[in-house]
């Protein structure tokens, strides 16, 4: 006879289970949140290293762009400027998301280094050395008349046709240096040759169909050296532009103008031509300015005003007659000088300029001693240049500049070409 099978072990086995199973679930849980709460807690570390990695390379950015003579004020971060991907100051993120790459601006081209180092100035320490030619061409006519109107048609007396042609070359050399990341120098040397051709009616005692011409000419000389100073005042942005004071003083070394006599060195008695030709202005002359420059990739914008003051100069002697010998003093009259123009990088070696340049003179006086001061007639001056320039880098420490120059007005000259070999050790 089978014994009979007692219930009493599969409930128990049952209620075991029953008490087993919520505590089982509740471990499960209580594992689960804590490996949660490790994930949140090593995710916040690695936001916290990251932003602070941002912060570091953001003011490293911060440190090169301000050594280059751009970029941000000294204390501004990248992301206060706008720059996106860049921490903020208070350690949060910027604008692109927590796991995108930082966003650095691109650092100046040797092409834009150049642009700037032309039009403006740069400040990262370096030395370059600049040499230059340029060759400037000047033709000017006018028609003399020497008489009277008969019933106010008639004129009577004579009529001369006078022009000079003058030809100069510039050969100068200039250095610049940057002190420091915001105060740079530099100098300039230039020799000058001249050349110039004087033709005039009325050889001969005939009338202006007769022409008598003579050839003069001068050099190469020393010219009038200069130096300069730059102060960088703010630094470029991504919406305000690089300012820069300048402050140049020019010495009178070259051969002066005043006292230079005139004479008569064929039979046309109408011909008066001077007997040597200056490679300077004689004076020394103080100039100040300010240069703007901003960069829009690929342009580089720039603009510059300036007012260049002469000092009165006494000397021995100051007519140009010949066997004349009069003391007295000069005061050339001062300039206001402005321009502006654009830069486009072509390429990664090469870009172009277009500018104007326009230079306002006020009247020069003369003194002679024991007189009081004279204003000398004519000498107003109102110069504006429209130049074309070309600069390829050839190596990282050397390049090459061109640029034509056409004049716009009477006082200007009638064309310019240049080359300049900026060398940067």
């Amino acid at each position: 006879m089978q014994a009979r099978k007692s219930p009493i072990a599969p409930l128990a086995c049952a209620s075991l289970l029953m008490f087993a199973l919520p505590s089982a679930t509740i471990a499960a849980d209580k594992e689960v949140e804590e490996l949660r709460a490790q994930v949140v807690q090593l995710s916040n570390s690695y936001e916290k290293q990251e932003r602070t990695i941002r912060l570091l390379e953001s003011r490293l950015a911060e440190m090169e762009m301000g050594q280059r003579g751009r970029g941000l004020p000294q204390g501004t971060t990248l992301a206060q400027a706008g720059q996106p991907g860049a921490a903020a100051a208070d350690g949060t993120p910027g604008s692109a998301p927590a796991d995108g790459p930082v966003v650095k601006e691109a650092p100046r081209s040797r092409t834009t280094e150049t642009i700037v180092q032309e039009q403006h100035a740069l400040f990262d320490r370096k030395f370059t050395l600049e040499t230059g030619l340029t060759y400037t061409r000047y033709d000017r006519r006018q028609l003399v008349l020497s008489g009277f109107l008969a019933l106010d048609a008639i004129f009577l007396g004579s009529i001369d046709l006078q022009q000079t042609k003058a030809n100069q070359w510039t050969f100068d050399v200039t250095g610049r240096y940057g002190l420091s990341d915001r105060f740079s120098t530099d100098f300039n040397v230039p020799l000058v040759y001249r050349n110039n051709t004087y033709i005039e009616g009325g050889a001969g005692g005939g009338g202006a169909t007769n022409f008598s011409d003579y050839e003069l000419s001068k050099g190469p000389g020393l010219g009038d050296i200069s130096v300069g100073g730059y102060y960088q005042f703010f630094k470029e942005t991504s919406s305000w532009p690089d300012i820069v004071g300048s402050l140049r003083i020019k010495a009178p070394t070259g051969e002066h103008p005043y006292g230079i006599k005139l004479h008569n060195p064929t039979n046309n008695t109408n011909f008066a031509v001077p007997k040597d030709l200056p490679t300077g202005n004689g004076v020394w002359t103080s100039s100040i300015g300010l240069s703007f420059l901003k960069t829009t990739d690929p342009a580089v914008l720039f603009a510059n005003i300036g007012y260049n003051y002469n000092f009165k100069r006494s000397f021995s002697d100051i007519s140009s007659t010949l066997g004349v010998r009069t003391p007295g003093e000069i005061k050339l009259g001062d300039s206001f000088q402005w321009g502006a123009g654009l830069a486009l990088a072509l390429n990664e070696r090469t870009s172009l300029s277009l500018s104007f340049a326009q230079l306002i003179s006020r009247a020069s006086r003369t003194k002679q001693q024991g007189a009081g001061w004279q204003r000398a007639i004519g000498s107003e001056a109102n110069s504006a240049v429209f130049n074309v320039g070309l600069t390829h880098t050839l190596s990282d420490k050397l390049s090459v500049i061109g640029n034509v120059g056409v004049g716009l007005t009477p006082d200007a000259p009638d064309f310019s070409v240049g080359v300049k070999l900026p060398y940067t050790f």
